[in-house]
């Protein structure tokens, strides 16, 4: 992403999902999108979205037990699912851009990241609505970076630990925190509205 190769982000699609797990303190927003959100935030420079938006359903539990926030930003849109009423555990962060895009399945023991040469081309017209407007669809194969497995906890903890050693800034520093935070909690209060 960094290096442009995926084109400009159009579209980010997060679900974290499995059967369980339910807690009366909080929605499964506030246990499940907590990650992705720290994800997004660090991918995207700490982007603040323009518009936030989120529903979801009780059940089993006083707090959402399914919920769906939809983040706009100035030039892509995300869409976070947070469920604990699911059979299958999925962990899966899909990211469009206008080159190439990318399928994130933490769960998978190998070939995590799939990166899918694919995009779409305007051929002709100048928007949507012109009557000439064509699109076209490039498909050029896809494949899988190797990733090297490690211990997602130990890294985090690990890093923390140096941060402090060395008095440096952590990824996770305050600031994200609360971007965070806030993201949450506009997506908590605007919750079926």
């Amino acid at each position: 992403m960094s290096s442009g190769e995926i084109g400009e982000v159009l579209f980010i699609n997060s679900t974290r999902k499995s059967l369980g797990q339910f807690r009366k303190d909080v929605s499964s927003m506030w246990d499940l999108a907590v990650h992705d959100l720290s994800i997004i935030d660090y991918l995207m420079d700490g982007k603040n979205p323009t518009s936030i938006k989120a529903s979801g359903d009780k059940f089993y539990n006083p707090k959402e037990s399914i919920t769906f926030v939809n983040l706009k930003y100035e030039n892509f849109s995300v869409h976070l699912e947070s469920n604990w009423l699911s059979p299958i555990k999925e962990r899966n962060i899909t990211i469009v851009g206008s080159k190439k895009m990318l399928v994130y399945e933490d769960l998978k023991l190998e070939n995590k990241l799939t990166v899918y040469e694919k995009n779409v081309e305007v051929v002709s017209g100048e928007n949507i609505t012109d009557e000439n407007y064509l699109v076209k669809i490039n498909e050029f194969g896809t494949y899988s970076p190797y990733i090297k497995p490690e211990d997602a906890l130990y890294n985090s903890v690990e890093h923390f630990r140096t941060s402090i050693i060395n008095q440096t800034q952590s990824l996770s520093n305050p600031s994200q925190a609360i971007r965070v935070h806030k993201i949450l909690e506009i997506a908590d209060n605007n919750m079926n509205m």
